[in-house]
């Protein structure tokens, strides 16, 4: 029911919402405190929900909530776009590279192209009838 009044996405514990309501919680993770501070947070998510209900104040708060859900996510977005774009180029550097692969056209350009090696060199490993064994 929180999660719906405040029209969030993530879940809460019963401390902070217990926090948003102004109510003291003892001793929680106790089954019988946690069962009295349920309730009592499930009364005030319904009484302030019953108050605010059709107010001007209500439909703002919605408002601003998803003026500052969409300005958060837009930043988000920026960041991993930055992110991803760290150490790439889109120019020629000092070598005359660019900063775009280049596909091989034809076979022969193909088998020419060496394989990428990832980690230490590869030890040469043999078949059973001795041919190289290309791994």
């Amino acid at each position: 029911m929180f999660k719906s009044y405040t029209r969030d996405n993530n879940a809460t514990s019963l401390g902070r919402v217990l926090l948003h309501f102004d109510i003291d919680g003892w001793y929680l993770h106790n089954a019988g405190n946690d069962a009295v501070y349920t309730m009592q947070a499930l009364l005030a998510i319904a009484m302030r929900a019953a108050t605010e209900t059709g107010s001007e104040e209500a439909g703002r708060k919605v408002g601003e909530v998803l003026e500052k859900r969409t300005a958060d996510a837009v930043e988000m977005a920026k960041e991993r776009v930055r992110d991803e774009a760290e150490g790439w180029s889109l120019h020629e550097d000092e070598g005359g590279e660019s900063g775009y692969a280049i596909v091989p056209s034809t076979e022969e350009e193909r088998r020419d192209v060496p394989k990428p090696v990832f980690g230490p060199p590869r030890p040469v490993l043999y078949t059973m009838g001795g041919a190289v064994l290309d791994v």
